[in-house]
Formats: C-alpha cells, structure tokens, sequence
C-alpha cells in the first residue's frame, strides 16, 4: 500500500527548498532553516530504499544513475552553454568539471546534490549488508553510531568533495527505513527529536543570543541540520500518516526533481530572475511560472530521450 504522507512530505521539503533560495537571494538569516528541505529529501530516500530488498543491484544502480544524470545533463549542458559563451561568468574548465560531477555552475550551488544521492545508491549496497532486516534494533543502532564515526573518517580524509553529514543523512533514513517494531520506531522516533531540539536549541543560543563559536561549530551545525531534517521527517510522517490520495500529490511527486534542478537558476546567479523588475511580488511571480515550464520542460525531454533510447535498443535486440 502507498504511502502518501511521503508524497506531502517531499512536496513540503521542495517548498522549503525554493523558499530557501528566495530568502538567500533577499539576505534573510531564515534561507539556513529553510534549506532543511535538502535533509528531508536524503532522509527520504535512505527510509524508502531502506523498506526495500534489492536482489538486482546492478539494475538497481542502472536505473538510479539514468533517473538522476538523464535530468541533470538536459539542465547543465543548456545552462552550461549560456552561462560559458553567452554570459561568460563560467569557464570552459568549471563545465568540464561539472559534466563530470566535480564542480557546480553559477547559480547551479545546488547540482551538489547529484553527486551526492549518487554516492548514497551507491552505499546502498553496503548498507543494506550491515542493516539486514530482521535483526535486533539494539544491534542496528550500535552499527549506526560506528558507521557515523566510520563515515566521517573516511568520508573526510578520503572523498573530500562529498560532506559527511550528508551522507550520513541518508544512512539515518536508510536505518528508520529498516525498523520494522513500531514500538521501536516510535521510541527512537521520540529520541531523535529530542536530540534535534537539543542540538538546534544549542545552535539557535550561540548563534542569535550568545554569538559565540562552539569547537568544530560548522560541523556541530551540518549534524543539527541533519538530525532537524531527520525529526521534521518523522513528525510529518505521523501528522500526515492517515492521508490519502490527491492529485497534488502526483503532480508534486512527478516533478519535485525536476524543479529542483532547475529552480535556483532562475534565482541566484547571473540568470536570476528576482531582479527583473522593481517590483518583487511580479519578479517572484514570473520567477514561479518559469521553474514551473523549465521543469515541464526537463521532465518532458527526459521521458522523450528515455523513451527514443529504450525503444531503440529494443529494436536493435529484435
């Protein structure tokens, strides 16, 4: 059975993605919390592939890379183009480099994501080897702290370009994903928050009422943002556990991915729309309506060229 409070929550964290970028663009201190977003969608897909038994990981790993680099080239190489030889705010090097997922565009800070959820499907095997199911949550939760601790290690010293806290994100969602108890769940669940609340009320006094500096405080507050993302993830879950299916929902679900690719373009950088005229309300009004085409747009050419390709291969085969 579906579950659709996964479709409101990933519509919400893709609202607050957008709204994040907004407020960055206007210098509001409110654009960190917002980006919060970006936590809630790895914790989504580590609890959703954590639910699952791949036995094809070879086409489990095929599948994700074409779903995830289909969308990405059709919105680089396009924003690469104007932003090189159109603009010139990028050079030649900086698109070699984000072709092959090492560095982002102008405006495109946000493609760090790629890479990213990349990496994760990737861990998923892993993963799914140190969290079988049905296996006492004692046991997984002692194997969480270690992969936490063994993550950043060697996720820092090692894969520097990829930021732990991310990554570990995903294994946070991936390991809620593999407690089947909802006994368990809830309690760890209730434990979870009350971290979160610890750590981001810590975060909160430091920086707006104390403004003082904690040991490693930019590490101290990528981990906040996790486990905040982590927390909002479950409590939304349960605000929204009983709803069922609207047509909102399909439609947030079929292009948040979309969006997301395409929407800080059109708000941060050289291709920013928000300045447009003097007017904010109409600029952001416009600034909507683009990232609502430009989406449609990506998402309609990706089903095209998977499509042609699909088709093709079927009858070069025949």
């Amino acid at each position: 059975m579906r579950d659709y409070s996964i479709s409101v929550i990933r519509g919400i964290s893709m609202l607050c993605i957008v709204l994040c970028h907004i407020m960055q663009h206007l210098e509001w201190e409110l654009a960190w919390w917002f980006n919060v977003g970006v936590q809630i969608f790895l914790c989504i897909s580590g609890y959703l592939y954590g639910k699952k038994e791949i036995s094809q990981w070879g086409e489990f790993l095929k599948k994700g890379f074409k779903k995830i680099l289909a969308g990405y080239y059709i919105v680089f190489i396009p924003a690469a183009v104007i932003l090189c030889f159109v603009i010139g705010s990028d050079s030649v090097n900086q698109v070699i480099m984000g072709l092959l997922l090492n560095k982002t565009l102008s405006g495109g800070g946000h493609l760090w994501f790629v890479p990213t959820i990349l990496f994760c499907y990737c861990i998923t095997v892993f993963l799914s080897l140190i969290f079988p199911k049905r296996e006492r949550e004692g046991k997984r939760f002692i194997k969480l702290g270690i992969l936490w601790i063994l993550g950043f290690v060697v996720i820092d010293l090692f894969i520097p370009f990829f930021n732990p806290a991310w990554v570990f994100c995903y294994c946070l969602g991936y390991y809620l994903g593999r407690v089947e108890d909802q006994k368990v769940y809830r309690r760890v669940s209730v434990i979870l928050c009350i971290v979160a609340l610890l750590c981001n009320g810590c975060q909160i006094l430091c920086d707006y009422v104390f403004h003082v500096k904690l040991p490693l405080h930019s590490i101290f507050c990528n981990y906040s943002h996790v486990l905040l993302g982590a927390a909002l993830f479950v409590l939304l879950r349960c605000v929204f556990r009983n709803i069922g299916e609207r047509k909102i929902l399909q439609v947030s679900d079929k292009y948040s991915y979309e969006v997301y690719l395409v929407h800080q373009f059109f708000i941060l950088g050289p291709m920013s729309l928000m300045e447009l005229t003097q007017s904010t309300v109409l600029n952001l009004l416009v600034t909507f309506a683009v990232i609502a085409v430009a989406a449609f747009v990506v998402k309609k050419l990706t089903e095209w060229i998977g499509y042609y390709v699909f088709s093709s291969q079927k009858e070069s085969m025949n």
